[in-house]
């Protein structure tokens, strides 16, 4: 049985330094915290803050948001942390760094993000790399490994993964590998056969999803 656990995601904290010829410098980054209580969470949060105030860094409230994720069996209740007076925004999920953490610990919004921003970037690559029959389709397969297969893994060895998952991940390859080798569902052709360049491409796709360390898959 898995344990509550509630992150506290603060997005901006700002620290503003005054350089010599005047202009004010802003250095933002962002920070996540993880408590397995309310309390603990509430008393992590107010260090946090504190130690932030002693180093001239503010704490951006209005962009601090709160998610917990419920243990088993058991209902969700929004929570609730205050800094002073003022409540911290609860919310079912929040991107921290690149990752999304949901209330639900479920993969799928992860999965769809990934899917949207390696869908833009391959059609990014259109016109300059996919349409463009001067270029060997080696070619273009190496640029598809290195940067739209990165950007549609990213992150894939922390999710916890069922068969359709998996599905939408490699429905999503073999329609990028279609377009790269121009074959369209009207053509009478083989896909494997005349893709034979990225058939191993193919492979290594379906063994990092179901082989990758600390990468779990379940059947529905």
């Amino acid at each position: 049985m898995r344990a509550s656990s509630i992150y506290a995601g603060s997005k901006p904290i700002q620290r503003h330094s005054r350089l010599r010829s005047g202009i004010c410098c802003m250095l933002m980054t962002v920070c996540a915290l993880l408590a397995h209580s309310l309390s603990d969470a509430q008393q992590l949060f107010d260090r946090f803050r504190d130690t932030a105030s002693r180093y001239g860094l503010t704490v951006s409230l209005k962009k601090t948001e709160v998610v917990l994720q419920p243990s088993l069996n058991t209902a969700y209740t929004p929570p609730v942390l205050k800094a002073g007076d003022i409540t911290l925004n609860a919310v079912d999920k929040f991107c921290y760094l690149g990752s999304i953490l949901a209330n639900n610990t479920n993969a799928e919004s992860d999965i769809t993000a990934c899917l949207s921003k390696a869908s833009s970037a391959f059609g990014r690559l259109s016109k300059c790399l996919w349409d463009d029959h001067g270029i060997k389709q080696d070619t273009k397969v190496a640029v598809y490994k290195a940067a739209i297969l990165t950007v549609l893994l990213y992150g894939c060895e922390t999710y916890v993964l069922y068969r359709r998952h998996i599905s939408k991940l490699d429905q999503f390859h073999m329609r990028c590998l279609r377009r790269i080798a121009h074959i369209k569902w009207q053509d009478k052709t083989q896909t494997l056969k005349s893709l034979r360049p990225a058939i191993s491409l193919a492979s290594k796709l379906s063994s990092s999803l179901h082989n990758s360390d600390g990468l779990d898959v379940f059947c529905e």
